[in-house]
């Protein structure tokens, strides 16, 4: 942070865009849309927006998921738990399940003069 950000009678300090992104460690584009939608509140100086750094703190907190007990969950690797509810895999179905033709041959006896 530059002598700028630097906070005064012991407020606190006020980054800029930039320094908001290296602090969250995100892009300027998530920064933007995080402001946008009203995740994280801005101050507008004239033409300038600028963070507190508590504010962005605070948000931080408010985006950490934990359950009923506090406890926080584990990430959920999805080559281990499988696809989502509803979510297609972009394979074929299996021969037995809906929409399947099965053999092929059933198909063919399905179809008359084939």
């Amino acid at each position: 942070m530059d002598t700028q950000s630097r906070p005064i009678d012991g407020g606190s300090a006020l980054l800029t865009d930039q320094e908001a992104c290296q602090f969250l460690r995100i892009s300027p584009r998530q920064l933007y849309s995080w402001r946008v939608l009203g995740i994280i509140p801005f101050i507008r100086i004239g033409r300038s927006i600028r963070y507190r750094l508590r504010d962005l703190e605070a948000a931080i907190e408010s985006l950490a998921v934990a359950d009923p007990s506090g406890n926080r969950p584990k990430p959920i690797n999805p080559r281990v738990a499988g696809p989502l509810p509803g979510f297609r895999t972009g394979r074929a179905p299996d021969a037995g399940s809906p929409g399947s033709c099965g053999d092929e041959n059933q198909a063919a006896e399905r179809i008359p003069g084939a």
